[in-house]
């Protein structure tokens, strides 16, 4: 099925299942609503602002037009009643063309996840870089994150990022396409800087519907040598795209200092290895980020992972959250990389009441907005900022609804179910539990087709279970 005929029958489905019928979504943004949400608990991660155990927020052209108690309602009301409000949580990089792969990858080294994307990353169609990221796009979204950055390592040709970019959009979650490289790209050979350009020119114009951003993910010195890792910076630099490394060495930290290119349009990925506490600090020094995936990292079993994400959090450095793939045991939620940050400090530490729940919130949330640059539209419910909303139901089997509870702990425990409705920039994507204007049964359609080719393609194996 071509991307238009899944996007029409996707929305003539959901017509037919009696779905709210949003302007656009599914082929582009949502439309946005004045709203309010009445008496919800807050959590703002605004410290400035505080928290609610009772309170208001108003929507208005899609920002934040007020938080506080006893507000003047305008637009359409939510009772917030039987939910606690956040800011839309922030995936600070997942590989989002891979989650084609999720279920396929088994319990041996022959069908792991690298062995599935190097085999059957070069078979890829731009039709396939849309059906794995609109999938994925619509996953997070459904867990409550809102803005992702997509660290796009199967930049095969323009047209793979463009459709990336599309499906992104046309889900309706904000976010960065980071445009990498791809296996079996020559380390000897440059970045095609005339088509990221070209990308660059087309958000310009319009792709991405405003949502979608461009930044530049680098392969490392130690593949490409000095001066071509210098030269594909400066390349990125001249551009003004953010860059998104996946794992900088202290080599590569250095060569990023000697070019003036760590600042807080850098952020990496803290490794399985235990950070260098000198390149954390120098990262620290220059409004540097660096995120983790503690979920991802317990599936390594290697001590010095989670070793490395308490060394990035007890470093003072700003520390965000990511997903980095669905293939394996990592789910789509931030609110469970969070989870599994607290478990992580407690259990590196040996202590459960130092580290502090609300500072795996603010991983999850405001410092993921800083990590990508965009703490002064989102990360917080603050007046002004971009109306990036969740309502995390309370009243469930998983969560109690019980006043006057610690809720930064009580969102330690939040499942996906319980994630009742997604607001971005304003425009529902999620109400009562349901992804507005989807029909998944076409998702998955589109997806299957996708995973068939490919395996035919690339002779996969059948999963041994």
């Amino acid at each position: 099925m071509q991307r238009r005929d899944f996007i029409k029958a996707a929305s003539l489905g959901a017509a037919a299942l009696g779905g709210t019928q949003l302007q656009g979504c599914g082929d582009a943004n949502a439309a946005t609503t004045d709203m309010t949400i009445q008496n919800a608990r807050i959590v703002t991660m605004d410290d400035s602002l505080g928290d609610f155990s009772r309170g208001d927020i108003t929507i208005s052209q899609g920002k934040i037009l007020a938080v506080g108690r006893n507000l003047t309602p305008i637009g359409d009301v939510i009772d917030g009643t039987n939910f606690i409000a956040i800011p839309g949580t922030v995936n600070c990089l997942d590989h989002m063309w891979t989650s084609v792969f999720k279920g396929l990858v088994g319990d041996n080294a022959v069908v792991a996840y690298t062995p599935a994307k190097v085999a059957l990353g070069p078979y890829t169609t731009p039709d396939d870089a849309y059906a794995a990221t609109y999938f994925s796009s619509l996953a997070f979204l459904n867990a409550g994150i809102t803005t992702v950055s997509n660290q796009n390592h199967n930049a095969k040709s323009e047209a793979h990022v463009e459709q990336g970019i599309k499906a992104m959009a046309d889900a309706g979650i904000r976010g960065y396409m980071n445009y990498g490289y791809y296996d079996g790209q020559p380390n000897t050979q440059a970045t095609d800087w005339v088509a990221v350009r070209s990308i660059r020119d087309k958000i310009t114009a319009g792709l991405g519907n405003g949502l979608v951003s461009l930044a530049f993910f680098p392969r490392g010195s130690s593949a490409l040598g000095a001066a071509l890792f210098n030269s594909e910076v400066q390349n990125a630099l001249s551009l003004g795209l953010p860059l998104s490394p996946e794992t900088a060495s202290s080599a590569d930290l250095a060569l990023l200092d000697a070019l003036g290119a760590i600042g807080p349009k850098l952020h990496y990925l803290v490794g399985t290895s235990v950070p260098n506490a000198a390149d954390l600090a120098l990262a620290a020094s220059k409004g540097a980020s660096v995120q983790a995936e503690p979920f991802t990292f317990f599936n390594t079993g290697a001590p010095n992972a989670l070793a490395a994400v308490a060394a990035a959090q007890n470093s003072g450095v700003n520390l965000g959250l990511s997903t980095d793939n669905l293939t394996g045991a990592s789910t789509p939620s931030i609110l469970d990389q969070a989870r599994s940050l607290t478990i992580t400090m407690h259990g590196v530490g040996a202590d459960g009441f130092t580290y502090k729940h609300k500072t795996s919130m603010k991983a999850a949330t405001i410092n993921g907005a800083r990590a990508l640059n965009m703490q002064d539209k989102i990360g917080t419910l603050t007046p002004g900022k971009l109306a990036d909303v969740v309502l995390i139901r309370t009243n469930t089997l998983t969560m109690t609804n019980t006043e006057d509870l610690n809720p930064y702990r009580l969102l330690m425990g939040a499942q996906i179910n319980d994630v009742d409705t997604v607001i971005v920039g304003g425009a529902v994507v999620k109400r009562n539990g349901t992804m507005l204007n989807v029909d998944i049964n076409h998702v998955h359609e589109l997806l299957s087709a996708s995973l068939a080719r490919l395996r035919k393609a690339g002779n996969w194996p059948t999963v041994p279970f």
